[in-house]
């Protein structure tokens, strides 16, 4: 009877799929006690201590636990220009609601009205972990996207070095 079993075991592992990449980014899960969201990353080969590089962090508004649907030409272009622009690439999946707790067809929002949602909340936290795991050039700290790259901007202007804004009302 063992002997099926040690079968099954060496079956299931020789069957594993290798590391879960998609377009040439891994994909990892972040969670943390309020909830948790899928992501994408992109770790340069010659990173190191010596040689920190800058991040882009993409903040699309596709939704979804499948940690694929966000990745489109805004985050794989960011990878297929690794030999001009070395770089490390970040890209979180919304999950579900929105980065923003604001109404969109008002046409703006202030800083007040607007209270920190649980995906956004676990972005701020993903992108600590990020600074503090990786020879991440902090001075060179770039976010792409739509409203939630305005919002993680009015709550943490001091962590980036630009902003490309490219959706969003």
């Amino acid at each position: 009877m063992w002997r099926w079993g040690l079968i099954a075991f060496c079956l299931l592992c020789a069957c594993r799929e290798p590391e879960d990449t998609y377009r040439g980014l891994r994909g990892a899960r972040f969670a943390d006690p309020s909830g948790a969201l899928m992501y994408r990353f992109y770790v340069p080969p010659d990173a190191s201590p010596e040689h920190r590089l800058p991040l882009v962090l993409y903040l699309g508004s596709q939704r979804g636990y499948d940690n694929e649907q966000h990745v489109d030409y805004r985050v794989t272009r960011w990878v297929e220009n690794q030999l001009q622009h070395p770089c490390f690439v970040l890209a979180p999946q919304l999950p579900r609601g929105a980065w923003v707790a604001a109404d969109p067809t008002k046409g703006s929002y202030t800083f007040d009205e607007a209270k920190l949602t649980e995906p956004m909340q676990l972005v701020i936290e993903l992108l600590e972990l990020f600074m503090k795991r990786y020879p991440l050039d902090l001075t060179r700290i770039y976010v792409v996207g739509d409203y939630g790259a305005w919002e993680l901007l009015m709550r943490k202007p001091h962590w980036f070095a630009a902003a490309i804004v490219i959706e969003g009302g």
